[in-house]
């Protein structure tokens, strides 16, 4: 190999680990690569599930054998550093991401219908921790569901987990407390992953009702069922759920980042379309299947960000027009990239990317100070003062992985209502 070796402790609490997942899983997955060889096997896999469906397979089996740990070159470290410190300022303490996750319940109706759907939604609401409880203890799909909703998420948190990683410890009241860097990111991740499990949970019992009424009150197959639908409707960041181009390291990764759910959706359209087009469809299922898959989430996803911004909802239907057409792009890596763009308006960059916030920062950064130290008019040096400040601290958040720029919005929409600029109470997110 070209790598050099790690030179750190944690390659013995690693070997350690392999040794021990060798031992537990080396021979049962020998056994399903033999089985997988066979001819006849994969002749009967591809006719029912498709030859894109058994490529996948290998990856999968790589990822048992060694768990989303493989060895990376300098760039590649490199990339999965700025991976990391994008996903935090993505994702962390951020209230519209929250929300838009409530979006997605009309892809679970979707797979198993409005009228199971809402089945579960209620059982959730007549029970509610009781029966996230009983969810968590019938699946560990669903027990880990918070860390795992998305591939950069569920890998920003599994990164903490180093055995070299050091913990934050202060002392107050006479008591000592420690916090490690993955508590701290749990709870910046927590508010979405509270707005996942809104739609999650009763996604998983309205799944588990439909399955123990077709077959009998099989509990393991419901439960199966439910997960499947979960992965197939709303995402998941395991290996086995993402697309091989997900799964590579550099420029795969840096080209699918925040894609778990809209590659997710892509390959639905790809696979409707398809049946559609061979006649395995009908159009009226496929305009079904559009509407609660793609034209809903859609449309609420302008009303809650319209209602966000300006505590109004938009009215143009162009905007809902332009999002729907967004939906059914946003599965394409490059394109993506450049609708985000289109979309949100681009910085000093080609596209607007997470990994690109750090460099605008130290853009916006010099830019500011530059306008503040030549502009004669006061109110105008102070505002130009204000935006040198803002990028000051939003590039310093970037590069130490601090979630610093919620805490900028509520201060500057703290400013703004007191001011009598704004009315809008979410203005504080």
């Amino acid at each position: 190999s070209s790598l050099p070796p790690m030179l750190a402790a944690s390659v013995i609490d690693q070997h350690l680990t392999d040794t021990i997942h060798y031992i537990t899983h080396a021979e049962a997955l020998q056994q399903f690569q033999k089985i997988m060889k066979d001819k006849r096997w994969r002749a009967a896999f591809e006719d029912k599930f498709g030859r894109e469906q058994y490529e996948m397979l290998q990856p999968w089996l790589n990822n048992l054998a060694r768990p989303q740990r493989p060895l990376m070159t300098a760039q590649e470290k490199m990339v999965e550093k700025m991976r990391h410190l994008a996903t935090v300022q993505a994702f962390a303490l951020n209230v519209k991401t929250a929300f838009l996750q409530l979006t997605s319940l009309s892809s679970t109706a979707s797979e198993i219908g409005w009228g199971h759907t809402m089945r579960g939604v209620m059982h959730v609401a007549a029970h509610r921790g009781e029966a996230l409880e009983l969810m968590r203890q019938m699946s560990p799909f669903m027990k880990n569901r918070a860390e795992t909703l998305t591939r950069d998420v569920a890998q920003n948190l599994r990164r903490n987990l180093s055995a070299d990683q050091k913990s934050l410890h202060w002392e107050f009241g006479g008591k000592r407390y420690d916090v490690s860097l993955q508590d701290v990111e749990k709870f910046s991740f927590a508010f979405m992953g509270m707005t996942d499990l809104m739609v999650s949970a009763p996604s998983f019992y309205g799944a588990y009702f439909q399955a123990l009424e077709k077959n009998g009150g099989d509990q393991k197959a419901a439960v199966l069922y439910a997960e499947r639908v979960i992965a197939q409707a709303q995402s998941a960041g395991h290996m086995m759920n993402l697309s091989v181009m997900q799964q590579s390291n550099g420029i795969g990764k840096l080209l699918t980042m925040f894609m778990t759910y809209t590659m997710n959706l892509q390959n639905r359209m790809r696979y409707n379309t398809r049946g559609l087009l061979e006649g395995n469809i009908s159009m009226g299922d496929y305009a079904q299947w559009l509407a609660n898959d793609v034209i809903i989430p859609a449309c609420l996803t302008v009303l809650i960000t319209g209602y966000l911004k300006s505590g109004d909802v938009p009215d143009d239907p162009k905007e809902y027009a332009k999002e729907v057409g967004f939906s059914m792009l946003s599965g394409f890596p490059y394109l993506r990239l450049l609708q985000s763009g289109i979309e949100y308006g681009m910085g000093v960059d080609l596209f607007n990317s997470g990994m690109n916030k750090g460099l605008d920062g130290m853009v916006n950064m010099m830019l500011s100070a530059n306008k503040w130290f030549w502009e004669d008019d006061d109110k105008k040096a102070q505002a130009q003062l204000f935006k040198f400040m803002k990028a000051t601290l939003e590039t310093a958040g970037f590069w130490t992985g601090t979630p610093v720029k919620p805490f900028i919005q509520f201060f500057q929409g703290s400013w703004d209502l007191m001011h009598g600029e704004t009315k809008n109470p979410f203005a504080l997110v």
